[in-house]
C-alpha cells in the first residue's frame, strides 16, 4: 500500500513541477512579447497571466483581460496586436 502512495506522490510532484515550469515560461514569454510591443508594465501583466494559466481552459482568457485593458490605453491597434501577439 505504501508503494502505491509513494508512486502517486511522485507522479503528483512531477505534475506540479511541470505546471510551475509552464507558468514561468508563459509569464516570461508574455512579458517579453508585451515589452517588444511597448506595452507599459509588461512584467506586471505577464506574471498574473502566467499564474492564471494554471486554471484549465478559463485561465488564459481571464489572464488576457488585464492585458487588453492595459493595451487599450495605447490605442485600438495595440489591443489587436496584444490579442494576436503579432
Amino acid at each position: 500500500m505504501l508503494g502505491i502512495v509513494d508512486d502517486m506522490a511522485e507522479t503528483l510532484r512531477w505534475w506540479l513541477v511541470g505546471q510551475v515550469v509552464t507558468i514561468v515560461v508563459v509569464a516570461l514569454s508574455i512579458a517579453l512579447a508585451l515589452t517588444a510591443l511597448g506595452t507599459p508594465g509588461a512584467l506586471v501583466l505577464g506574471l498574473p497571466a502566467g499564474l492564471l494559466n494554471f486554471i484549465p481552459y478559463l485561465g488564459a482568457f481571464v489572464g488576457a483581460v488585464p492585458i487588453a485593458l492595459a493595451a487599450s490605453s495605447e490605442g485600438s491597434t495595440m489591443v489587436f496586436c496584444s490579442a494576436c501577439r503579432c
